[in-house]
C-alpha cells in the first residue's frame, strides 16, 4: 500500500515513555526513517502493539516532542540486536509539526542518513593492526549514529582503521571504525587539532544505547 507520507532515511535518537503518565520508565531508541506521519524506529525491546507514546526526539536543531502508537512490531534480526517498530505519529502542535517538516526535508535531501549532534568528549584512538603503536589523545566535535568529527593532534591518513573508546559521563564507549576523510591541507596549515571523519565500522547495540542517552543528556 502505497504511504501518504513518503518515509526518508533519517537516524536521530528519541526518548520514549509508554502512556502519559510521568512516572512511567523512559527509555532510548533510534529512528530508522522517518516522515511526516510515522516512523520506523529501533528499541531494545519489543513494546505492545497499538501502545500510545510520547516522544522526543533529538535534532541538530533542537528537540521534537510529539506522540505516537505502534502500529506494528519486527523481529530482532539477530540476538543482541535491536527490534524494529513502525510507529504513527498522532497530530501534533504546529511549532513542532513545522520542526518535523523541515527535519523530513534535510532527509529529502541529503545523501548522509545520519544527522550529528555537536557534542564534544575526551577519546582514546589506538590504530588498528600491528605493530602497536602508542595512543592518541583526542577529541570529538559532533556525534551521530554512523560516525563523529574526530579532532586529534596529528593527522592521520584517510582508510587509517581505529579502536576507539569515548570517555563519557556514564563510562567508556568503545567502537571501531575509519577515517574517511581529513582536513583539507590550508587547514592543517593552522595547525592542530586537526579535523577528520571518523565512521563506525563496529560497534554494538548496548553501546548505540548508551552513546543515544548521552547525546539526550543536558547540556
Amino acid at each position: 500500500m502505497e504511504r501518504r507520507f513518503p518515509r526518508y532515511t533519517i537516524q536521530v535518537p528519541l526518548l520514549h515513555r509508554a502512556g502519559t503518565h510521568p512516572s512511567n520508565p523512559v527509555g532510548i531508541a533510534w529512528t530508522r526513517n522517518l516522515s511526516e506521519g510515522g516512523a520506523c524506529v529501533e528499541f531494545a525491546t519489543p513494546l505492545q502493539p497499538e501502545v500510545p507514546l510520547v516522544l522526543r526526539l533529538q535534532t541538530d536543531r533542537g528537540a521534537i516532542a510529539a506522540g505516537a502508537n505502534v502500529v506494528w512490531v519486527g523481529d530482532p534480526n539477530q540476538a543482541g540486536r535491536s527490534v524494529p517498530h513502525g510507529l504513527a505519529f498522532a497530530p501534533i502542535g504546529s511549532n513542532q509539526h513545522r520542526a518535523l517538516q523541515e527535519l523530513v526535508t534535510w532527509g529529502r535531501e541529503q545523501a548522509r542518513a545520519d544527522i550529528r549532534l555537536s557534542f564534544e568528549v575526551s577519546t582514546t584512538c589506538q590504530c588498528a593492526g600491528a605493530p602497536p603503536q602508542p595512543p592518541i589523545e583526542g577529541l570529538t566535535g559532533d556525534i551521530g549514529r554512523g560516525g563523529l568529527l574526530l579532532l586529534l593532534p596529528q593527522v592521520l591518513p584517510p582508510g587509517t582503521h581505529l579502536d576507539l573508546i569515548l570517555e563519557t559521563v556514564r563510562g567508556p564507549l568503545t567502537a571501531q571504525g575509519k577515517i574517511v576523510w581529513v582536513e583539507s591541507p590550508a587547514g592543517q596549515f593552522l595547525g592542530p587539532p586537526f579535523r577528520h571523519g571518523f565512521r563506525f565500522t563496529a560497534i554494538d547495540w548496548s553501546t548505540l544505547f548508551n552513546l543515544g542517552m548521552l547525546l539526550m543528556l543536558p547540556r
